[in-house]
């Protein structure tokens, strides 16, 4: 991945009951659809954030088709962490600048 566009700290989701699924929809704006490749977006419970993306408890991967783009995911942790990157090349790896 050539740039982070975007990383969401300490995004916490609390719900009243961590036995039940609850749908979380995350939208990400403001893409620069000119470069193209992928979003991805990542949850994560106490484990692996921000760095160890193998660790992350779901992971959802969309090519880029517009500015605005919504990911939803069924949870059952009662705190994620949300962590959201911008691919350009699509090769899935993460690189800076």
């Amino acid at each position: 991945m050539h740039k982070f566009y975007g990383i969401l700290l300490g995004v916490f989701m609390l719900f009243t009951s961590p036995t039940f699924a609850t749908e979380l929809n995350i939208t990400v704006t403001n893409i620069d659809t000119s470069r193209g490749g992928n979003i991805v977006v990542m949850i994560f419970g106490e484990e692996g954030f921000p760095k160890n993306h193998a660790l992350a408890l779901l992971t959802a991967t969309k090519k880029v088709l517009s500015n605005t783009m919504v990911f939803t995911f069924l949870i059952n942790q009662p705190e994620v962490a949300i962590k959201v990157l911008h691919d350009e090349n699509g090769d899935g790896e993460v690189t800076k600048n």
